[in-house]
């Protein structure tokens, strides 16, 4: 039997997107003076490590985000830089940021291996496949 459905009724099912990003340490910080905008000028080497966050993005109704494991000052809110970075790239294309975001954290919080930034590189990466914007 075929069925002859109009398009408009078809429901493509969308599937969460999981990136795994890993921690890291400073072999080298350097910190120059302060610049005319406010910030320093860095020079780092660094080195990635074998200790993970994993961030999910899946779509929903509207924004939403939950910080599982090692999460003790971690805002989960809009202060959030994975959640910052959401909002950043919805309004660069033009979107709601309709997404949950779930945030699953083994990098130690406020230890200076990056898992913040990395958190926020990992949901903009997530949320470029899952809307498909080819940033």
């Amino acid at each position: 039997m075929i069925l002859n459905l109009p398009v408009a009724s078809v429901v493509v099912p969308v599937m969460p997107v999981t990136v795994r990003v890993p921690a890291k340490i400073n072999l080298h910080l350097g910190v120059g003076s302060l610049r005319a905008d406010g910030f320093h000028q860095l020079a780092t080497v660094f080195q990635a490590v074998s200790l993970y966050d994993e961030v999910t993005i899946a779509p929903a109704r509207q924004f939403g985000i939950e910080i599982v494991g090692a999460s003790e000052g971690v805002p989960a809110d809009e202060h959030n830089l994975a959640a910052k970075a959401v909002f950043a790239i919805a309004a660069r294309v033009g979107r709601p940021p309709n997404v949950a975001v779930t945030v699953r954290k083994s990098i130690p919080v406020a230890g200076g291996m990056a898992g913040g930034s990395a958190d926020a590189a990992a949901a903009l990466v997530a949320c470029d496949s899952l809307w498909e914007t080819g940033i």
